[in-house]
């Protein structure tokens, strides 16, 4: 999101982001996807649902199909945030990390999952007061999707 022109000591200008949007841009991108995730994973485990998509992964069923339901929220969401010419951008950032996320959970099982977590974790703090770009904004959501996939497939499976 860009910010209002101000001109510094220097006359040099530089981008500052109106009161109170920092607040709104950190619960977007910090609280959205997960939630978005959490709701992908349960509808994932839904037992009609995940009677017709099986893929023989057994219990890793729900999780695949949670992390393909929330590349396309998430995507849907790159849509209300972002210009049109810079969907794309946001669209394959969470692509490629949710594809990053889901391999690393398929092929290390828990190993993946604490990766995943600490790693969003690590991204929030660090990136939640600053401008990105919507690639980066994109890998970020990702991070905080599948997330909530895990946490709404743990869920589904009590």
């Amino acid at each position: 999101m860009e910010g209002i022109q101000a001109h510094g000591e220097g006359g040099d200008a530089e981008n500052v982001i109106p009161l109170g949007t920092e607040r709104r841009l950190t619960l977007l991108h910090g609280i959205v996807p997960p939630v978005l995730g959490i709701f992908s994973g349960l509808i994932a485990h839904q037992d009609r649902f995940a009677d017709r998509f099986d893929l023989g992964l057994g219990d890793f069923d729900g999780l695949v199909i949670g992390c393909l339901l929330v590349i396309g929220l998430l995507s849907l969401l790159g849509l209300l945030i972002h210009p049109m010419s810079r969907v794309i951008d946001h669209a394959i950032g969470v692509s490629l990390v949710v594809s990053v996320v889901l391999a690393m959970i398929l092929l290390g099982r828990i190993c993946g999952v604490s990766i995943a977590l600490t790693m969003w974790s690590v991204i929030s703090i660090s990136w939640s007061n600053r401008p990105l770009p919507p690639f980066r904004i994109g890998l970020w959501h990702g991070l905080g999707g599948c997330t909530g996939v895990i946490v709404g497939s743990i869920i589904a499976s009590i």
